[in-house]
């Protein structure tokens, strides 16, 4: 696994129920892809699957013909196998505060990226993801 090398702090916007929740697991719950309410997140990882692919076909690591299979599965089921956490690279963005702590009543937390232990490296389709975190940076334009 390749440790992100550049620490720098990354925010998660939560409610007060939430942050005393995490306060008192001591975790953050992900969600599930098919449950986010922006469907365009679900596809965002789509031309990634499809470069990636392309390259284990030129590399030999899977026959063309496993190639529908391939894609069956990942169109049809990656999204039960892919779990989502929210943080911002900022701390104090008044969208964050509306959208996800309670209108500004709730908490932005802080956390070093490095010290999460996120995966910064390339997510290749034949990694062995259990239990692997990793950070990836989505623009919304």
């Amino acid at each position: 696994m390749s440790t992100c090398q550049e620490d720098r702090m990354i925010y998660h916007y939560c409610s007060t129920s939430g942050f005393f929740n995490i306060l008192r697991n001591q975790c953050l719950w992900l969600t599930e892809a098919s449950f986010t309410n922006d469907a365009w997140e679900n596809r965002m990882l789509d031309p990634v699957f499809e470069q990636a692919l392309t390259g284990l076909v030129e590399t030999g690591e899977i026959q063309r013909a496993q190639v529908g299979t391939a894609r069956e599965l990942y169109y049809r089921h990656s999204a039960c196998f892919i779990y989502l956490g929210c943080f911002s690279e900022e701390g104090d963005i008044l969208p964050q505060w509306r959208s996800y702590a309670d209108d500004g009543q709730g908490f932005a937390i802080g956390f070093s990226s490095r010290e999460m232990d996120f995966d910064c490296s390339t997510v290749h389709l034949n990694a062995d993801f259990t239990n692997k975190y990793y950070l990836k940076k989505v623009i919304y334009m």
